[in-house]
């Protein structure tokens, strides 16, 4: 037996390197490297830059990362399928948020001949920000995955809160149409009541003539109408409510309320989201924490095995370095069949 003679000793010190390159957890690491960057260079587009007027560096360092991103995203669909390529949480956050930031930069896009300031008041530039304000949420929820694995503990927590979250679904139903019925029930028995008298500042209400009382002479209707479609207006006090923050007296004295109905309706309701409610949802809770504590070791497993097959079939050079090399390895591969048949 000669130790020189071994196969893996006979390979060029190039085909040593390459071979150490393909480990998985040396494409994990690499991998995540270049996507910290990518979230870099994200939040320098959506934070630092004014999103409108002409193309900037930072605008054209951005799309070639995107553009780099959806290149790896779609090779890997392509190696290992659609159905098993959306089956990982981690692909669905992947591809969710490179529709978010695609949207963003077809948006980008549209603005590219607004220079002023009154362009950030436009309906595209809102669309354009909710965009990147959603991507980035799920950007940085992404890098979860190695937290989880890193920390037996953490894991567990993270795996709780999405068990947890799920079970929310299950009070989804039962959370809209009681919150739907007490806000029309609010509407109906305090239509002008805004929790913080918001009402006064509407644009529309500005600069009207004032009564001999000092007020404003607004139909009642059409004091509804606006103070109803605020964020603190009578539709929206089950939201807050739910939160712990509601005034009764304040409810009571708004202007055209019905006297001790609506106090007692928000009493009613209170007791319904914060006493019924809010002690079940404790109790799931709890039950799905304790549940995840008996399954977390198989589950990290199952973690483990998908994030591992996941960066196997990997394209191996990170972005935006795949740019350049996975389109020659794309020529390579047409190349071959043809070579072979003799073209």
């Amino acid at each position: 037996f000669a130790w020189g003679d071994t196969p893996i000793m006979r390979l060029s010190r190039v085909q040593q390197l390459k071979g150490i390159w393909f480990i998985p957890f040396v494409k994990c690491a690499v991998h995540n490297l270049a996507f910290v960057i990518f979230i870099a260079v994200l939040i320098t587009w959506a934070v630092l830059t004014p999103l409108s007027g002409p193309y900037g560096g930072v605008d054209i360092v951005f799309a070639v990362f995107l553009v780099a991103k959806l290149v790896e995203e779609t090779h890997q669909a392509v190696l290992r399928g659609i159905l098993t390529y959306f089956s990982y949480p981690q692909n669905r956050m992947d591809s969710c948020i490179c529709f978010l930031l695609i949207c963003s930069l077809f948006l980008r896009c549209s603005l590219i001949d607004e220079i002023s300031i009154e362009s950030l008041r436009t309906m595209p530039h809102y669309i354009l920000r909710t965009l990147l304000a959603l991507a980035s949420v799920v950007v940085f929820l992404r890098p979860l995955e190695l937290v989880s694995l890193a920390s037996q503990q953490s894991g567990m927590v993270i795996a709780s809160v999405s068990a947890t979250l799920r079970t929310c679904l299950h009070f989804f139903f039962l959370l809209l149409f009681g919150g739907l019925g007490f806000s029309f029930a609010f509407k109906i028995v305090a239509p002008c009541y805004t929790i913080d008298n918001s009402w006064e500042d509407v644009p529309w209400m500005v600069n009207r003539p004032a009564t001999k009382t000092g007020g404003n002479n607004l139909p009642m209707v059409s004091r509804a109408a606006i103070s109803s479609w605020t964020a603190s207006g009578p539709l929206s006090v089950p939201i807050w409510g739910a939160f712990g923050y509601f005034e009764p007296l304040m409810l009571e004295q708004s202007m055209y309320a019905v006297p001790v109905v609506s106090t007692c309706l928000l009493l009613v309701y209170l007791f319904f989201a914060l006493i019924l409610i809010v002690n079940l949802l404790i109790a799931a809770f709890t039950e799905a924490f304790e549940r995840q504590k008996h399954n977390w070791k198989f589950e990290s497993a199952v973690i483990f095995f998908q994030l591992t097959t996941m960066h196997l079939s990997a394209y191996p050079v990170p972005i935006p370095l795949n740019l350049i090399f996975l389109p020659i390895d794309l020529l390579i591969g047409f190349r071959r069949p043809l070579q072979e048949r003799g073209v």
